[in-house]
């Protein structure tokens, strides 16, 4: 038996196929050891190992020709520079390959974020960031292709951005794009900003959207300044090819003009204890507050959220779980909130008990066992135990249509006052997610601060929220 292989015995022993080693034959880069009497390509340990350091080479980003090249009367010098232009080619790909991954995880959280705030306004907390406008026009003009060809500077990956159009002045409109790490010609101030997300299949809706969102902003009471800006995500219309996604956005002042307005507001809105006929409107609230939270994950809709709400309110009256109040303007109900005092708790469990559980299901089989489990789960979770001289507040609502209006304040200035009233209080509490900016600058904006960041896998995967932040007022 010869010592020597054949074409096919060497492709098995190096895992490649016979096309592979012609291919490279014909490039001049292999070639047999001899032909034997019947003219079959025979290969020895010298074809191995060459074939070993193509193969090699090839893996590490050389091509055949460059290999080729070098097999006539290469150096070590030259093949250390060959092999320097390859990382520097792999490592432009890795980059390359991690701005496509940046760019297919912001569209999938900008799905996922259209998908929970669609048509909601509502305060957000926003850094700073520039703008590299690209053209203006009129603001009746009708934008069409052959305006986007005609303009000198064609922006490269036009539909991978976020298009803003700023209504600078009345009758002014400039096409922007955010710019990171370069100069750019607007630069929009961090601060609070109104947001508006919603998706139309017309441009004649946007007018329409303007109309709500000024008319929010001006039953809130906000004053909006600077130009407001719309935000187009084209992108998203993979998702919903017949619908176009924007957010408008306009800066909120919050001086002193705000203020007094909302002093205005909130005069006539007074503090309660929790009454029985308040349960199906303070249910409704707190459907309206924490749904995202307690639908997290499950198929429970609005009405048995609502029907397990009004069986918790009930069921924490009959434990004497904390105290329960209203904030109620002109008979209706548009905030609620929860205080427990640790002198109250002192001798509770931090839990619910079985039997408590078993009381909460009683009369809800309508909402299904498992709905049921899973809110008494999460509401175990979200549960507090409280520290010496701690009074604590949970479950701040405030009516949508009142956001912005002082009501939370209002609510959180009434449960302070009413902590410094009994002795041995120490200091208040609250919990909020990192999520809620515009709630966290609220607090911190009355003197609040946060004592301690707390993260919980397992609340993650319950509502949807890790980080938390355990905030303390101590006067």
């Amino acid at each position: 038996m010869k010592k020597e292989l054949t074409i096919s015995e060497l492709a098995k022993l190096m895992n490649v196929s016979v096309h592979q080693i012609r291919y490279f034959e014909e490039k001049g880069v292999l070639y047999p050891a001899y032909l034997d009497e019947n003219k079959y390509r025979m290969y020895g340990t010298d074809q191995i190992y060459r074939l070993a350091h193509i193969l090699l080479l090839r893996k590490m980003g050389l091509s055949v020709q460059a290999i080729a090249s070098w097999s006539e009367d290469g150096t070590p010098d030259e093949m250390q520079d060959l092999l320097l232009q390859s990382v520097s080619r792999i490592e432009s790909q890795i980059d390359q390959l991690q701005t496509l991954s940046s760019l297919i995880h912001k569209v999938l959280d900008e799905h996922k974020r259209f998908g929970q705030e669609t048509s909601s306004i509502k305060i957000i907390q926003r850094d700073a960031f520039v703008l590299s406008s690209w053209f203006e026009t009129e603001l009746e003009a009708d934008l069409d292709a052959r305006m986007l060809a005609q303009q000198d500077n064609v922006l490269p990956e036009l539909f991978e951005a976020d298009i803003h159009y700023v209504y600078e002045e009345e009758s002014r409109l400039t096409i922007c794009t955010e710019v990171n790490g370069v100069e750019g010609n607007m630069i929009l101030p961090a601060g609070e900003y109104l947001s508006c997300m919603f998706s139309i299949q017309s441009e004649a809706d946007l007018e329409r959207h303007f109309e709500l969102f000024q008319t929010f902003a001006e039953k809130s009471s906000f004053i909006l300044t600077g130009p407001k800006i719309l935000v187009e995500k084209s992108y998203l219309s993979l998702f919903a090819q017949e619908s176009i996604h924007y957010e408008l956005l306009a800066c909120v002042d919050r001086g002193s003009d705000v203020a007094i307005k909302q002093e205005k507001k909130t005069m006539n809105i007074h503090i309660e204890c929790m009454k029985e006929e308040y349960g199906v409107p303070v249910s409704q609230l707190l459907v309206q507050g924490f749904r995202s939270k307690f639908q997290f994950g499950t198929k429970m809709n609005d009405m048995k959220l609502q029907l397990l709400l009004e069986k918790m309110l009930v069921l924490d009256k009959q434990l004497g779980k904390g105290k329960r109040f209203v904030a109620v303007q002109e008979s209706s109900v548009i905030g609620s909130f929860s205080i427990k005092f640790q002198e109250q708790v002192r001798n509770q469990h931090s839990s619910m008990t079985i039997t408590e559980l078993l009381s909460f299901w009683k009369g809800i089989k309508e909402v299904g066992l498992g709905n049921a489990l899973g809110f008494s789960v999460r509401l175990i979770c979200l549960n507090h135990r409280l520290r010496r001289g701690e009074v604590y507040i949970s479950d701040l609502v405030v009516h949508e249509r009142c956001h912005g209006s002082g009501v939370g304040k209002t609510m959180l200035e009434w449960a302070i006052g009413q902590a410094a009233l009994q002795p041995g209080n120490q200091f208040v509490s609250l919990h909020v997610s990192d999520s809620n900016v515009g709630a966290k600058h609220l607090y911190e904006r009355m003197g609040f601060r946060t004592l301690e960041i707390q993260n919980s896998t397992l609340l993650a995967w319950l509502i949807g929220e890790k980080k938390w932040n355990y905030m303390i007022y101590e006067g």
